[in-house]
């Protein structure tokens, strides 16, 4: 009941709204730099296509805004009990309306979730007054405090911060492709990712319906989304993807090109779902290094570097691999990483990796020369301190010359960031 309530009184003042129309960026900052807790390593930019947007002339809230207002506040609601499911404690928040003209992003709010995790918790109440809960001066009232006032601000940013423009009084069906769309246009002009905040996640809500996709099989929409990337020179920093608003229209061939568009753009789909679907649940992670070096071809030895980014159980998430050759090829990586010691560790891959690439999603392997590491499946090295050496390999395929595999050896960067 309480949980309704409240969602009754965000919806109000989305609603209402407060009849100004500053165009800054609200600000909520209390938790990310918080004394004596960690910041959170991982980062959540939520992006809202322009496409949704409408006018609101004279302060009269648009019915279709409602629709991406409401999927923020939701999604952002601190006081549900589950949030701590899909954001880490701190973890720091941007919200941003991608320009119907494809200009860029315009950022209406920046803050950091205030929760604590569970064993954060704990402490506070072992370590806290009975007397002061009783009166409400406890660090439970503080923490209810910081909720609302983060909570208003979101909240007032989604509805003062429109953009300065006309935009479409409805939406219209299939406007353009969809990398020429406004969407793909904006994000290509930049994000202001600042990795140094933790590995980023992106959110984006959508109607892929109002953009067209490729007319072809899977194969053919893969290839044409690698091919679209590129001639945007996408760049989303090694990024989770998170994209709602699908709603069958893009059918299975569209799926295979947005999985495409997106890699090749430095980022992994992760989640493709209509607006009211369910974000993939990813653990955030717990510890965060680079490691560089080389890895060894037949031609010769190239600069290598790896994203290790580990949650709690010593699985990989929004890990990264890449390798420097004639152009920088990447690829995101999954495994576990199991330790016999602080200084022993050895870690086992998923045997995707860099098959991640194929334009042929069915079940055999394709190993061509313009997929990172061969298209290699099998990802596998030893950490013994500060130090990384492992091969790359699949038992259905070999470079000639190396047939144990892509040997490369990374050490520690301190304070490294990819």
């Amino acid at each position: 009941m309480l949980r309704h309530l409240i969602m009754a009184a965000i919806v109000a003042l989305l609603l209402c709204g407060t009849g100004q129309n500053a165009y800054a960026v609200k600000i909520e900052d209390g938790f990310c730099n918080l004394q004596g807790y960690e910041s959170a390593k991982r980062q959540t930019l939520i992006l809202i296509d322009g496409q949704l947007v409408v006018d609101e002339p004279d302060g009269k809230r648009a019915k279709q805004n409602q629709v991406w207002r409401e999927f923020v506040a939701n999604l952002l609601n601190t006081r549900d009990p589950a949030i701590g499911q899909n954001f880490a404690p701190r973890e720091q928040i941007s919200i941003g309306i991608l320009e119907v003209d494809g200009s860029g992003v315009r950022q209406t709010f920046r803050g950091c979730i205030p929760t604590y995790s569970k064993e954060e918790s704990d402490a506070l109440s072992a370590s806290g007054s009975a007397v002061d809960e009783f009166f409400g001066r406890g660090w439970k009232a503080n923490l209810a405090d910081a909720q609302d006032r983060f909570r208003r601000k979101m909240v007032l940013s989604l509805v003062d911060e429109l953009p300065e423009r006309t935009p479409l009084t409805e939406i219209e069906e299939t406007v353009d492709t969809f990398a020429r769309g406004s969407l793909t246009s904006s994000i290509s002009r930049g994000l202001g990712i600042n990795v140094e905040l933790g590995v980023p996640r992106i959110i984006i809500l959508t109607k892929l319906s109002v953009y067209t996709f490729p007319a072809t099989d899977p194969v053919g929409a893969r290839k044409t989304g690698r091919v679209d990337s590129e001639r945007l020179n996408l760049d989303l920093q090694h990024a989770e993807v998170h994209l709602f608003g699908a709603d069958g229209s893009e059918g299975s061939s569209g799926t295979e090109y947005l999985r495409a568009f997106f890699l090749s753009g430095k980022g992994k789909l992760e989640t493709i779902s209509g607006r009211n679907g369910a974000l993939q649940v990813i653990n955030p992670p717990q510890s965060v290094r680079v490691f560089q070096g080389k890895v060894v071809y037949p031609d010769g030895s190239y600069p290598m570097r790896i994203r290790l980014s580990l949650d709690r159980n010593g699985i990989a998430v929004n890990s990264w691999a890449e390798v420097v050759s004639d152009r920088n090829r990447y690829s995101p990586f999954s495994g576990i990483l199991t330790c016999e010691s602080d200084e022993h560790c050895q870690f086992i891959g998923d045997r995707v990796f860099a098959q991640i690439w194929s334009d042929d999603p069915d079940p055999e392997p394709e190993f061509e020369n313009w997929m990172p590491f061969a298209g290699f499946r099998q990802l596998e090295f030893e950490l013994r301190g500060n130090r990384i050496t492992g091969s790359i390999s699949d038992s259905s395929g070999f470079v000639e010359g190396m047939e144990d595999g892509l040997k490369f050896e990374l050490n520690l960067v301190p304070g490294g960031l990819f």
